[in-house]
């Protein structure tokens, strides 16, 4: 019984070390297996599809004119309100003309009684009564005087506001019966010619060399979110901004059938006709980076393995990312599975 016993201990522990020894090859089999990380990758090509600038503005008038008076002066009548379209030569506002009359005669006068006093000059140096110092000053007299009544004349045109040209008041500044200064703004009015609508932004130096007059672009309004408005370059500066450190860039909006109102917040989409070589490469391949570089694993396709590649990406767009197009760069990228590898891992391509 002993014997059976015994051997009944040895078959029962021999196969459990055949069970455990099984259970560790495929422990380890499944280990070496785990080793090949599996990963997406996708082909690194050149393109040479526009790269669209994003920026955004508010939207106002080619033209805008600040209308004042000359003088200063009480308003007495303010024609117009704001929103309110206009007509070149339409009165828009006029001041108390009171005053004003009144400097006009007082000039018409002066230069009457000063034609009057010359006349008599004349006839009495003809007579050698006056000397003709006193005649030349007396004609000196009647001059000055005629310059007043035109300056006079001239105040009194201008204590009236009138439209320019056809257009639209876009903000209103004073109010009937104020008391202002010659050349503080009354209205600001906006030329309603067909390209009267533009939007100004902020362009970087290394977008702005893109660019050229006439590139075409689309606008967005919060007011019509499922519209695009077509618009161009128009202009474009030459030097940057002091305070921005950007190159101003003008878009003229073409006609549209919509209410667009000035102060509009638009977002700009600009298409660059300059096209030049470079890789488009899936934001998800980047691994690690700063300010400057980035890196990225590129697939060897002989060993299967990946390499670690330094880059340097210049625009960031819709989810992926740019570099300049180099002849050393070739093969696939690792856009899937990146954040864990390491420098020479061998992987397994699961696309």
């Amino acid at each position: 019984m002993n014997i059976l016993k015994n051997l009944s201990i040895i078959l029962f522990t021999g196969m459990v070390a055949i069970s455990c020894n099984q259970n560790y090859n495929a422990k380890y089999a499944s280990q070496t297996e785990e080793k090949l990380k599996p990963v997406l990758v996708e082909d690194l090509s050149l393109s040479k599809e526009p790269i669209v600038i994003d920026a955004s503005g508010i939207l106002g008038s080619k033209a805008e004119v600040k209308m004042s008076f000359k003088l200063g002066g009480i308003i007495q009548k303010i024609f117009v309100e704001e929103g309110q379209s206009v007509k070149a030569g339409q009165l828009l506002a006029s001041l108390n003309m009171s005053e004003i009359d009144a400097q006009v005669n007082q000039a018409k006068n002066a230069v009457e009684k000063a034609k009057r006093d010359l006349a008599r000059a004349e006839n009495l140096h003809s007579d050698s009564v006056i000397t003709l110092e006193q005649l030349q000053d007396l004609t000196t007299v009647y001059e000055v005087s005629k310059s007043d009544l035109q300056i006079a004349t001239f105040n009194q045109k201008y204590a009236k506001i009138v439209a320019p040209e056809n257009g639209k008041i876009h903000k209103k500044f004073a109010e009937e019966g104020e008391l202002v200064n010659g050349g503080t703004p009354i209205f600001q009015v906006g030329n309603t010619a067909k390209d009267a609508y533009i939007m100004r932004i902020g362009v970087a130096d290394k977008d702005i060399v893109r660019l050229q007059l006439g590139d075409p672009a689309k606008i967005t309004f919060d007011a019509y979110a499922s519209t695009d408005f077509p618009a161009y370059v128009s202009e474009i500066a030459e030097s940057a901004d002091p305070q921005t450190g950007t190159f101003e860039v003008e878009l003229t909006m073409e006609p549209s059938a919509y209410i667009i109102k000035n102060g509009f917040v638009g977002k700009v989409k600009i298409y660059p006709a300059t096209k030049n070589s470079y890789y488009k490469i899936s934001i998800n391949a980047l691994v690690e980076g700063n300010q400057e570089t980035a890196q990225i694993y590129v697939l060897e396709e002989k060993s299967n393995t990946v390499k670690k590649v330094k880059v340097k990406p210049e625009y960031i767009v819709d989810g992926f990312f740019t570099i300049q197009a180099n002849d050393s760069m070739s093969g696939k990228v690792v856009v899937e599975g990146a954040a864990y590898l390491s420098d020479g891992d061998q992987v397994e391509i699961i696309n």
